[in-house]
């Protein structure tokens, strides 16, 4: 998965807040250790942040090739028993 830029505005831009991640910390999982599901049209990344923070997060591919959150949280035990098995 290449990414340079994500699709923010101000629909989803901070949106993440209520789970108290910022949308810096949800790119910065796209970039470090990720392991990636799909489900129909949406994606679950399951990556950590540089400061080894554990999140999932759902997003979408829009048009114009870049990643569009939709949510991102805390990973749960079992999704970070997924995340850390090799």
């Amino acid at each position: 998965m290449y990414v340079t830029e994500f699709d923010w505005d101000e629909s989803n831009a901070g949106k993440n807040l209520s789970h108290g991640v910022e949308d810096a910390e949800a790119e910065e999982a796209f970039f470090n250790r990720t392991k990636l599901r799909r489900a129909g049209g949406r994606y679950y990344l399951y990556g950590a942040t540089d400061e080894g923070r554990r999140l999932f997060i759902v997003f979408i591919w829009v048009s114009s090739g870049r990643p569009r959150v939709i949510s991102a949280r805390d990973m749960t035990p079992s999704e970070r028993h997924y995340y850390e098995r090799k």
